[in-house]
């Protein structure tokens, strides 16, 4: 099983960076992101035991972890015509240069009448867990910048693929325009007081303002923040 490591973003660049990187440049988000590539394989039973949308949830944890514990999604949006099922899946792990051995243990759970987006909205279905232990000296592991360029670009696009976003997009938008609707018929209607304006009404359109400046400022900080992880993972990558 082939393990690859990020590239210090502090470095040289070249070849020789990861072995003349010491430990204390690559600790917290500088951590070396440990990949390995996997063929993800389900079978559903005969009669399936699992619907789809549905994917599997694979938690990390283990010595030479620079974390408490990872957890990333492999989803599986499109039923099958076979009992059988794969994808192909990078594995990207913060570690440390240490020799250490990482448990992955794999569950599946499943998004009854819609696509997965949220996990806190599926549910872990009968299908029996999964476990498996990669082991080995991650600070001998060869830097992602020794691999021909086409296979680079192909390990940014996984990347970018699976660092799916954990919120809704489209949720955010439709809340920043219910509150700006609800904004614009309290001034449509204080425009119709052509007589006088009451204080009430004052206060009430300053709160309708705030309440979507704040929620305008939270959305924006919320997408910039989700943006700038991938770019960082896709950095890293490259």
């Amino acid at each position: 099983m082939p393990f690859y490591l990020s590239p210090d973003p502090r470095g040289t660049g070249g070849p020789g960076a990861l072995a003349a990187s010491t430990s204390h440049r690559r600790q917290g988000i500088d951590a070396p992101l440990l990949m390995v590539p996997f063929i993800v394989l389900v079978d559903v039973g005969d009669p399936a035991a699992v619907a789809w949308p549905f994917h599997v949830h694979v938690e990390t944890t283990g010595a030479g972890l620079a974390a408490k514990a990872v957890g990333q999604n492999i989803r599986f949006l499109h039923q099958s015509p076979h009992q059988t099922t794969t994808r192909e899946w990078l594995g990207i792990f913060p570690v440390g240069l240490v020799h250490g051995a990482l448990e992955l243990k794999a569950t599946i759970h499943e998004h009854p009448g819609h696509p997965a987006v949220d996990r806190s909205e599926a549910h872990a279905s009968q299908a029996s867990e999964s476990t498996m232990t990669v082991v080995g000296d991650f600070s001998q592991a060869p830097s992602a910048s020794t691999l021909p360029i086409d296979v680079q670009s192909s390990m940014v696009n996984s990347v970018a693929r699976q660092s799916v976003i954990p919120f809704d997009v489209a949720r955010l938008v439709d809340i920043v325009a219910t509150a700006t609707v609800s904004a614009r018929a309290k001034l449509a209607a204080i425009q119709q007081q052509t007589s006088s304006i009451s204080i009430g009404d004052m206060f009430q359109m300053q709160m309708l303002m705030n309440h979507l400046s704040q929620l305008s400022e939270m959305s924006t900080a919320s997408i910039d923040a989700a943006s700038t992880a991938i770019a960082n993972m896709a950095r890293n990558v490259r």
